[in-house]
Parts: C-alpha cells; sequence; structure tokens
C-alpha cells in the first residue's frame, strides 16, 4: 500500500510525484496533497520524488501506524476536492489519461507488481521499468497505435532516467532544470508570465518553485523597467554556475541515450519525426478552428439580425426577420 504523511506533505511547487503518477491518482486537499487509495496502483514511482519523504510504501508492514494513518485519512478523505483537473500542467496530462488503462490492475493483479517495476528508495533512486507502454501492447496490430505507444515509452524511460540523473548528481529535480534552463538563455531576466508560457504550464504552478529557488540563492526578482505592476526574475551566479555544471551533464546523457544512432539515422530520425509533428500540429489547428467557427455561427448569426435604430439620444436594438 502507498500511502502520504499528511503531517509532511508541503504541498510543494516541484510536484514530481504528481507527475510521475501513471493513473493520476493524487488530488489536492487544503494544505496538502492526497492519494486516492482506489486509484492508486502502487506502482512506487511517486516515492523517490518527494523532497520531503511523505510518500511510504508497504504501510501495512507496521500493523498499528496503519491503521492510525488510515483513521485519519478516513476523516480527510470526503473533504478533499476531487477534482478531476490535473495539479499540474494540462497538457502533460492528457497523455496520463491516455495510458489509464494500459496500467489498470487485472483480474491477475498489478501490471507493475511480480518483478515488472523495481523500486530503490531514496532521492536518488527512482523506478527501473522493464515492462513498458510498448510491451504491454506488443499484442496490437494496429501498426499506428505500435508506433505511439513505442514512442510513449522512449520518451518516458529517457526522462525518467534523467530525473534520477538529475537528483543523484546534482540533487535538482526535472522540474528546476527546466525552470533553469528558460532564464539561463538571458540576462536579463524574465517575467513569470513568459516563463509559464515557455514552460506550458500555468503562472501559479511555477511560482512555488521561483520561491524555493529564490531562498536558495539560485534566482532574484528584481523590478520590470518597463512596467510598475511586473516583476522579473533571472539566474544568480550560483545559479546559472548549478545549472550549466547540470546541463554540461545532461547534455552528454542525451548523447549517450542517442549514441547507437549514426549521424545519418539521427537526420533522417529528426526530419520524420519534424514533419509528423508539423502534421500533427495541423491537425490540432484545424480541428481548433472548426471548434471555434461552429461556437461563432450561431452567435454571429445573431448579430448580423440585430440593427440599431437612432431614435434622438435613446437607441434601440430589434431583431430582424
Amino acid at each position: 500500500m502507498t500511502f502520504l504523511v499528511t503531517e509532511s506533505c508541503i504541498k510543494c511547487k516541484y510536484t514530481d510525484c504528481v507527475e510521475v503518477c501513471p493513473v493520476d491518482c493524487f488530488y489536492e486537499g487544503e494544505n496538502m496533497l492526497v492519494i486516492n487509495p482506489d486509484e492508486c496502483i502502487d506502482c512506487g514511482v511517486c516515492e523517490p520524488e518527494c523532497p520531503v519523504q511523505a510518500i511510504r510504501l508497504d504501510a501495512g508492514s507496521d500493523l498499528e501506524d496503519w491503521l492510525n494513518l488510515n483513521a485519519e485519512y478516513s476523516k480527510i478523505w470526503p473533504n478533499i476536492n476531487k477534482r478531476k483537473e490535473p495539479l499540474s500542467d494540462a497538457k502533460k496530462w492528457e497523455e496520463v489519461a491516455a495510458k489509464r488503462e494500459l496500467f489498470s490492475p487485472t483480474a491477475g493483479g498489478d501490471l507493475l507488481r511480480g518483478g515488472s517495476m523495481t523500486v530503490a528508495r531514496g532521492h536518488a533512486a527512482t523506478a527501473v521499468v522493464t515492462e513498458d507502454f510498448e510491451t504491454r501492447g506488443a499484442n496490437i496490430d494496429h501498426i499506428d497505435l505500435r508506433l505511439w505507444l513505442r514512442l510513449m515509452a522512449l520518451q518516458k524511460m529517457i526522462v525518467n532516467e534523467l530525473r534520477r540523473r538529475l537528483r543523484l548528481s546534482f540533487g535538482m529535480s526535472l522540474s528546476r532544470f527546466d525552470f533553469m534552463s528558460q532564464l539561463d538563455s538571458t540576462r536579463t531576466g524574465m517575467r513569470m508570465g513568459e516563463l509559464s508560457d515557455r514552460l506550458m504550464v500555468t503562472t501559479g504552478n511555477i511560482t512555488g518553485l521561483a520561491d524555493e529557488l529564490e531562498a536558495d540563492g539560485l534566482i532574484e526578482r528584481m523590478a520590470d523597467p518597463s512596467s510598475r505592476r511586473a516583476s522579473l526574475v533571472r539566474l544568480t551566479p550560483k545559479g546559472r554556475r548549478q545549472f550549466r555544471a547540470a546541463a554540461k551533464a545532461h547534455k552528454a546523457w542525451i548523447a549517450e541515450f542517442f549514441s547507437v544512432l549514426s549521424q545519418k539515422d539521427k537526420e533522417i530520425l529528426l526530419e520524420l519525426i519534424g514533419s509528423q509533428k508539423a502534421f500533427v500540429l495541423s491537425c490540432i489547428q484545424g480541428a481548433t478552428s472548426t471548434t471555434e467557427k461552429s461556437r461563432r455561427g450561431p452567435q454571429g448569426a445573431r448579430s448580423q439580425s440585430l440593427r440599431s435604430v437612432g431614435h434622438g439620444r435613446r437607441a434601440r436594438v430589434l431583431q430582424t426577420s
């Protein structure tokens, strides 16, 4: 059983535990996160991501502690805001929702049990996946779906390993790395709104992370000379040194993962995926355009059927037939 020690959870803005959860079993309480036991599959992926070690596995090993926590949990859970919206960027979580069926428990037991996943304890560790999205769909004949599953599996494997290595080598979460990478591109600083757009998250999602980075002396806030109401954030010299050391290692790790491919293979693969990305983007834009037109249609027609008739200082809006 996976459970979260509610008095220890600080509802931090890393949200790496939420980000790595494959079945979306986290919910937002007033001052903490809560794991829904009906949805949790005890995969253990979230445990090493918690910076305050509030997530525990194998609670049943101490029955008395578990009963006490369960009693506390029973009081808290009915009052939890059980909204299904994700706690971080919705676009990231669309993929998680699509994976739910692949991770759901079956009659034979959880898919992630029985040696299919090994979880090491401690911040430096993370899950080592031996059964991924693709292997679960190995019997699928639909080649488009198999290709999609392979891309998902590869992306997830690389991201998880990068997250593990960043924690191990630099004590840095992937969220911190991404945040600092955006600031490294500028010396003058960046508005939080621009940062959130680049990271594809809401400003609220990164405010807490910015507070923690500032407290650690890695970023600093300053007034925006172009606007009295806005402020800028930028890396401190300490933050820039720390990020660039991590970025150098990150670049080497990525090169390691793709070292099996020749330069020509990489160029071909990059071109193929680029074409696919452009096509998918056109599909999304087309669907969005169609939706917007359908929404505006009736209102547009109605606005055309209205005319303003002046009468002295008063005007009446009449609907024509």
